[in-house]
């Protein structure tokens, strides 16, 4: 069976799940499946540069060896952030310090993968050590504006079909801005649902994996299949929500945000936000209301800032102290300012992310979801980072989030934010489906 070139655009537009079907189905050869992505993506990669690493003999080896098509992943192509551990495929972590490392092991995440059928496509473009320096990734509609930084990669990668799903990390903003800015799905679960062995450490109070995709049903069936479950997760297993909840047949409060960053929302921004409230707000059941964040989230940056530092310090030391020289002064500035950072000071940083936590726990008692803008302008300008937005609370406090893809005006995507309770990863991703079937 041969996928003519004028067929590209039918199976790149079906989801990861409808992927799988076909091939069960044998409605499409798996091998003939193997070299269209191959094919499409190298030639797409040269100009966008999303992936860093695409091996056709790797590829080809996972579609051969992969058998049981009742594994939920069957044959999905999947791309890879660069901080992720691969046997076959080496780490660079974004930084020429690991040029070429080979770690000789799948980080667990990623043997989850290949155990549940899905096919490690390639290692998107990563920042330097997952902070804040640029990519060669170009946005996937203007090459003069910015992905986003560390998972910048993956989103491009999704965003031009390149694979239906790609692996990210955020432990500031690096899923929900990237995905904001390139028009994809960018969901950041619960922290501490995602095993992390095998995974560059930055910050173990922050780091947290997700993923990017161009439709919620590749969101749920990869966290599905990838996240902690069962007795050896005792507290996950107590806590975490898997009722089918009937949205249509119970009444639903979403807070509004009004919160400390708000002024820095672009205005054709608020307008679109604006429309798609009042579009939410004519669904049967669904109440909302202004929800002002308290005071205390205003000192959220200064916080994220002393636990970032202090961390990255620690965790690159060996090789801050080897190689200090090969470092971007960026990065070589925040881990000195780390150094000076005092253990009572990083402790109390700390209790501040604690008392975040409790307080948006202690809201979710009154609400069932959190409405935000993703980010607050369209994408910036390469080079830029863009304007603060709320994304270092929803970080801290280790609540899901999903940032859905929008177009208005300039036809340049941006993000519509909803989070929900910790544990409440399916309630947020199932409620983002109702909506847009209703809407």
């Amino acid at each position: 069976m041969n996928i003519v070139k004028n067929s590209y655009e039918k199976y790149s537009n079906l989801s990861g799940s409808r992927l799988r079907e076909e091939i069960k189905k044998n409605k499409i050869d798996k091998l003939d499946l193997c070299d269209f992505y191959i094919s499409k993506s190298k030639k797409i990669n040269k100009k966008y540069k999303a992936f860093k690493k695409i091996n056709d003999k790797y590829i080809k080896e996972q579609y051969l060896s992969i058998n049981n098509s009742k594994k939920p992943l069957y044959g999905i192509p999947i791309g890879i952030k660069d901080i992720f551990n691969t046997y076959d495929y080496s780490n660079s972590f974004g930084s020429e310090i690991y040029e070429n490392y080979s770690p000789g092991n799948d980080a667990r995440i990623v043997f989850d993968i290949r155990d549940k059928g899905g096919i490690v496509f390639g290692k998107t473009y990563a920042s330097e050590f997952a902070v804040h320096k640029h990519t060669p990734t170009l946005h996937p509609i203007d090459k003069d504006l910015s992905p986003g930084t560390s998972s910048g990669g993956s989103a491009v990668a999704v965003a031009k079909k390149m694979v239906p799903i790609a692996l990210g990390s955020q432990t500031a903003g690096s899923i929900i801005r990237p995905a904001s800015y390139c028009g994809v799905y960018g969901f950041k679960p619960t922290f501490g649902t995602i095993a992390r062995t095998g995974v560059l450490k930055t910050a173990d109070t922050l780091d947290t994996i997700g993923f990017f995709a161009n439709h919620i049903d590749d969101l749920k069936l990869i966290f599905n299949a990838v996240r902690h479950k069962g007795r050896n997760y005792p507290h996950i297993k107590n806590n975490f929500l898997t009722k089918k909840i009937n949205f249509s047949e119970i009444p639903i409060k979403i807070g509004k945000i009004i919160g400390p960053k708000t002024k820095n929302i672009k205005s054709d921004l608020i307008n679109a936000y604006d429309k798609f409230i009042k579009k939410i707000s004519k669904i049967k059941n669904i109440e909302i209301v202004e929800y002002k964040m308290p005071k205390l989230f205003e000192e959220a940056h200064f916080n994220h800032d002393i636990i970032y530092k202090k961390s990255l310090s620690y965790h690159l030391r060996k090789e801050f102290r080897n190689n200090h020289n090969r470092f971007s002064e960026t990065l070589r500035n925040m881990i000195l300012d780390g150094q000076k950072i005092s253990n009572k000071k990083y402790d109390d940083a700390l209790e501040y992310q604690y008392k975040v936590i409790d307080n948006l726990e202690n809201k979710f008692k009154n609400l069932d979801f959190i409405i935000d803008l993703s980010t607050f302008t369209t994408a910036p300008k390469f080079g830029s980072n863009g304007v603060e937005d709320h994304n270092l609370i929803w970080t801290m406090s280790h609540i899901p989030v999903l940032s859905i893809p929008k177009f208005e005006n300039n036809k340049l995507p941006f993000g519509l934010l909803l989070a929900s309770k910790k544990f409440h990863d399916l309630k947020l991703l199932d409620f983002a489906k109702f909506i847009q079937k209703n809407i």
